[in-house]
């Protein structure tokens, strides 16, 4: 059995909310009592709950919850009384921060951390909880689904939490005090996000023939660390297969790679930190780091806008999760892309669509990524799979043939740059882009910010010419490592292939960078921290007031004639409930 020390050197808890019955208030189980309705006795953590803390079932296993995605089944906790809050009570006190779950599809919530017991004393910490996805997870019914962790950190030692929000529209899960998973940057300092290395930008990261050199994980300034502190370990290492880290596409759900051990060494400060880690673009970088499937691997392919997951499991089976986002959310750029291909030729959507996939990674070290429009296979009008390209000379023209193939399902829709594939080019080159910044004459303005891919070109040429249409510029680098190199380089190596940061800056600032739209995607923070501290004394004011939570259905599902007995009021939302039994007294 886990206790608070009188020292408050917290081990590792976790409450799942198991072992209490539907709409049964949590109250001492978890300080060695009893559940409201006699479930018990608990553990004895030392932590109790306001009197308006209710257990909820998922409705799957026979309870009353309308939700989905927790991360221990089938229990959660919320509330339905009492203000706007439930509060969370640890006399003992803990400190540094803790981690959670919570859903809540309609309406914000609210943390607020105290130093005194019941809501009182010094505010310790208070953020907003944004409104979460729904309908989001594997689960047969619910639609408060999933439960999205978060951590919240602070200074000082709390004795109570409120976890805030509107009455049956907000549930909590997995509240874990005890051991906290920090991410540091290059400087070892607290970091909400991680980027994918550029491994060009700074001296000493690759050799000229681009392979990395032997400290490269070292000096790349994009490397992070992972910090554990779990104060009941007393070895000098944390054992390597207690920890594991996946990363997550930004699809949400697409895992693209997984370091399933991981060694951390135990710091001056007492807490553990893994050695230097790399975020990269590709299966080729991921093999620079060596190592694969060990301890000492060091290198995890990712993309932007997508999120690491990192599970950590304590010495007693306690699992702790954190996720933090691979590239700052708000900094993540797209480039909209409208692909057009000549039939019978060798190409095929799923081959165009693959190839540019490829193309989309090497912008993951600059926050940005292609996004395909529309992908439309088109047949040859006449001799235009072969195609006439322009002549080197100044001013540059565009052909005759070129025009006519860029007018063919041309989307002019302002920041869409238009991609064809055809078969070849008439001098033998791989691929051509139009930037408006060097294609002046009138006629070939209409058909500037389109880029024409051959035959022999790789995923590297599409990248490149898409740096020419967002640079606005037909120059080149003689450094072979760079993806703007003159030449085509082979796909199946190192050269060719970097993005410098300073780049990155001219490609968000182009006019074809729009900001990353995740359609019912909640852009947050994994970890929070307070900016300042504040005080006041007696208890916490509720958040939401009585009415407001009377003009919004709960988390639950909706009996039968709800609808019929709801006032009539213009432009109110009916909402979805988090348990039913909340509902039949609205109104």
């Amino acid at each position: 059995m886990l206790e608070l020390l009188e020292n408050r050197q917290l081990l590792a808890i976790t409450l799942t909310f198991e072992g209490l019955q539907d709409l049964e208030p949590i109250a001492n189980y978890y300080n060695g009592g009893m559940g409201g309705n006699g479930s018990g006795p608990g553990p004895n953590y030392g932590v109790t709950f306001s009197g308006n803390a209710l257990a909820l079932t998922d409705a799957d296993s026979g309870g009353s919850g309308n939700f989905g995605g927790e991360p221990s089944s089938p229990n959660t906790a919320f509330f339905l009384t009492g203000g706007g809050a439930l509060t969370m009570n640890v006399p003992a006190g803990f400190e540094r921060g803790f981690s959670f779950y919570y859903s809540a599809v309609n309406l914000p919530g609210s943390i607020q951390v105290y130093d005194g017991v019941g809501g009182t004393g010094n505010v310790l910490a208070t953020l907003v909880l944004p409104v979460t996805p729904f309908n989001g997870a594997p689960d047969p019914n619910g639609v408060y689904s999933p439960l999205v962790p978060l951590t919240v950190e602070f200074a000082g030692t709390a004795k109570s939490v409120d976890f805030g929000g509107t009455a049956n529209q907000i549930g909590f899960d997995n509240i874990t005090l005890g051991p906290l998973i920090e991410i540091q940057d290059y400087r070892q300092q607290k970091t909400d996000f991680v980027k994918v290395a550029t491994l060009i930008s700074e001296a000493g990261v690759l050799n000229a023939d681009g392979t990395p050199t032997a400290k490269f994980n070292k000096l790349d300034n994009d490397r992070f660390f992972i910090v554990i502190d779990d104060k009941s370990i007393g070895t000098p290492q944390i054992v390597v297969d207690q920890i594991e880290i996946q990363s997550i596409g930004r699809d949400g759900a697409t895992v693209l790679d997984s370091l399933p051990k991981l060694r951390l060494n135990r710091q001056a400060d007492g807490r553990f930190a893994s050695q230097p880690l790399i975020l990269v673009q590709d299966a080729l970088d991921d093999a620079f780091g060596g190592n694969e499937g060990t301890e000492n691997d060091v290198t995890i392919q990712a993309e932007a806008g997508g999120k690491l997951k990192i599970k950590y499991k304590d010495p007693t089976g306690t699992l702790t999760e954190k996720e933090i986002p691979v590239s700052k959310p708000a900094d993540v750029k797209k480039i909209v892309l409208n692909v057009t291909y000549l039939t019978g030729i060798g190409f095929t959507e799923a081959g165009v669509r693959s190839m540019i996939a490829d193309a989309s990674r090497l912008f993951s070290p600059v926050d940005t990524f292609l996004e395909i429009k529309a992908v439309t296979g088109v047949a040859d009008p006449g001799g235009l799979a072969d195609l006439d390209e322009f002549p080197t000379t100044n001013p540059l023209r565009m052909t005759a043939e070129e025009r006519q193939l860029l007018a063919i399902n041309r989307d002019n829709a302002a920041k869409v740059v238009n991609v064809y594939f055809v078969k070849s080019l008439s001098a033998g080159s791989s691929a051509e882009a139009f930037p408006s910044g060097a294609f002046k004459d009138p006629a070939d303005v209409p058909f500037t910010g389109s880029v024409v891919i051959s035959g022999i070109s790789n995923y590297k040429s599409v990248s490149h010419e898409l740096l020419h249409i967002l640079f606005d510029s037909g120059g080149h680098s003689t450094d072979r490592r760079r993806l703007i190199y003159t030449s085509l380089v082979p796909a199946d190596g190192p050269l060719g292939k970097r993005i410098l940061r300073s780049e990155g800056t001219t490609i968000v600032g182009s006019g074809f960078a729009q900001p990353k739209q995740a359609a019912g995607a909640m852009e947050l923070a994994s970890t929070w921290r307070p900016v300042a501290t504040t005080s006041r004394a007696g208890a916490a004011a509720p958040l939401f007031a009585a009415a407001a939570s009377r003009r919004t259905v709960g988390m639950g599902a909706i009996p039968p004639g709800f609808w019929e007995t709801w006032p009539a009021e213009a432009g109110v939302r009916r909402k979805p409930a988090f348990a039913p039994r909340r509902i039949a007294t609205l109104a």
